[in-house]
């Protein structure tokens, strides 16, 4: 594809605006001067039309194209012509929108959609969620009546999960267990990375029947505010929580809910463990085996809240509430597919105009955002510049699980690990302290020197 811009645009786009705003501002100057001048109020207007298709042109050959979603295939005889919907695309849209919604999202009628499923094989008839007329005396209906209610809609809505309502209460308790801080929309998010779709009514109704004070209904107070870019892709956020840059602050918001849902939890475990258990945390071999217990544990806990995360419903202002991936997916078909280049409209920009693209200027002057990024990048490693780079960063977060030097094999390694394997992998705070108390234990008789 072509990325270029049109050739009666010679100049970049940031020429372009340079360039028209010294227009704008002699025609409004004109405009103030001589508010009746007809002709300064369409030349205005002309000039305001001309970079609009200049922006918007730019904005176009920033990306890779859209996909084509929908296609209209002639038919072979007399007749409409089919109607074509990307399977792939229908497969993971099903699981995102609702039929009605997909239907929206493409132009097309609920019907087309519908049909689009079942041929693919991604959906299947529901039972009609209309019940069979009765008579007035409550008999069935004739046989005639029969016939017209069989052929009464049936539904294609997702199946909706048949997780009983105990079932539902073990799951969110266990749920609500590991990560204290989520909420009515979080853990819907967390049932549907699970593969239940469940009402929220239900999910409401299991809440107040787990947590009769209904604490888990206080609201926390997100301040929201529009944020807008060209598409998904056109602007990354990356902070492996190491190294101070004013690019990290609008991320920060993520890291303060991260924090909340999974590292205060393990934080205060860890705590509990150097008060009461044995735990040294300037014994750099505690700190190696607390590596080997519970980084798996932490990792996955982590991996399961961004996916969960990537699924809970946000609120849009003036909009319907959407998840991460809806809008990511769905905005890249409307906006067009990016990747990592820097969009064209972009390729005029000078070093110091780069280094301060995306800046969440606003959130420079968030006092609970800046405490966050303070406490939680060390001052010691500096800043650094984005300006040139391409890729992911060369630093990311790592943490090195290594023996420490002259103590146990490889083998010693493989035997702690077998010896516990019941444990290891479990977030229950009363697991936890038997696994690290065990553990440690069961390393001091092999080095009683070192542990």
């Amino acid at each position: 594809m072509d990325n270029s811009l049109p050739a009666f645009a010679t100049e970049t786009l940031l020429d372009a605006f340079r360039t028209h705003y010294h227009r704008f501002a002699a025609a409004v100057a004109n405009l103030v001067s001589n508010p009746t001048d007809a002709t300064v109020i369409a030349r205005l207007g002309d000039d305001l039309d001309e970079y609009t298709a200049i922006y918007q042109d730019a904005v176009d050959s920033s990306h890779q194209g859209r996909p084509v979603l929908v296609q209209t295939i002639p038919s072979d005889g007399p007749g409409r012509p089919r109607i074509y919907i990307d399977p792939d695309f229908l497969q993971w849209a099903y699981g995102q929108r609702s039929t009605a919604g997909i239907a929206r999202f493409l132009g097309v009628g609920r019907t087309t959609v519908r049909n689009a499923l079942l041929s693919a094989g991604i959906a299947e008839h529901q039972p009609s969620p209309f019940p069979i007329p009765m008579d007035f005396a409550g008999f069935p209906p004739d046989v005639e009546d029969l016939a017209s209610a069989h052929a009464a809609p049936t539904s294609f809505t997702g199946p909706v999960s048949g997780i009983s309502d105990d079932e539902l209460d073990t799951l969110l308790i266990r749920l609500r267990t590991h990560y204290k801080r989520a909420g009515l929309s979080m853990l819907n998010g967390m049932l549907r990375r699970l593969g239940h779709r469940v009402p929220t009514d239900r999910v409401r109704s299991s809440l107040l029947r787990i947590d009769p004070v209904r604490r888990i209904f206080e609201r926390i107070r997100i301040r929201r505010r529009d944020y807008r870019v060209l598409g998904p892709n056109s602007l990354w956020h990356h902070d492996g929580q190491h190294g101070v840059s004013v690019h990290n602050v609008r991320i920060e918001r993520l890291w303060v809910d991260i924090t909340a849902q999974v590292g205060a939890a393990w934080a205060d475990r860890f705590v509990l463990l150097e008060l009461r258990h044995g735990l040294d945390i300037n014994n750099t071999a505690h700190i190696w085996l607390l590596h080997i217990l519970f980084l798996g544990t932490i990792n996955s806990q982590l991996a399961f809240f961004a996916e969960a995360w990537n699924q809970h419903r946000i609120q849009i202002r003036n909009g319907p509430n959407r998840s991460p991936t809806d809008m990511f997916v769905f905005d890249m078909y409307v906006n067009g597919v990016r990747g990592n280049q820097l969009p064209v409209e972009e390729e005029g920009l000078g070093d110091d105009e780069l280094e301060v693209y995306g800046i969440d200027w606003q959130g420079l002057r968030d006092d609970s955002i800046l405490d966050s990024q303070r406490q939680n990048n060390p001052r010691t490693e500096g800043s650094s510049s984005w300006v040139g780079r391409v890729g992911p960063p060369p630093d990311l977060s790592e943490v090195v699980v290594d023996p420490p030097a002259g103590t146990l094999s490889n083998e010693e390694v493989d035997g702690l690990q077998a010896a516990f394997s019941g444990l290891i992998g479990s977030a229950d705070e009363d697991d936890i302290v038997s696994l690290w108390s065990h553990a440690l234990a069961y390393v001091r008789v092999l080095h009683p020197d070192v542990f």
